[in-house]
């Protein structure tokens, strides 16, 4: 078994994938640049941490089932939205027709209403 291929299995035993997709191109720059050896562990160190928290990151939101639309710059537009003098007056009840007290989106005769026509802004 060659050195290469005992590096790679022993540190696929150890779980480091970043380690065993970089280890051979880093020890190439180390070596060209002069690196210490700690230099080059601490880049590769570096690279397995932040591919673990890719990993993780991806796994949180696949597992919260969340939409990829739902984003803070979305959260941020709406919010700036309903910031607005126009639509302040339809969060405050203003863009409703009729009493406070009827229901949002039903007529009088009971039949639903256009949501487009209770807040103009929208």
């Amino acid at each position: 078994m060659t050195l290469n291929t005992e590096i790679t299995t022993s540190l696929r035993q150890l779980h480091l994938p970043a380690f065993v997709d970089n280890y051979s191109s880093k020890a190439t720059v180390a070596t060209n640049d002069g690196w210490p050896y700690d230099r080059y562990l601490v880049a590769l160190c570096e690279l397995e941490l932040e591919e673990r928290r890719q990993r993780k990151t991806e796994r949180f939101l696949r597992e919260s089932k969340l939409p990829r639309e739902k984003t803070w710059a979305a959260f941020e537009q709406i919010a700036a939205a309903a910031n607005r003098p126009e639509a302040r007056g339809c969060v405050a009840g203003g863009g409703l027709s009729g009493s406070h007290r009827e229901r949002p989106g039903l007529r009088q005769s009971g039949q639903r209403q256009d949501p487009s026509a209770l807040c103009p802004w929208a």
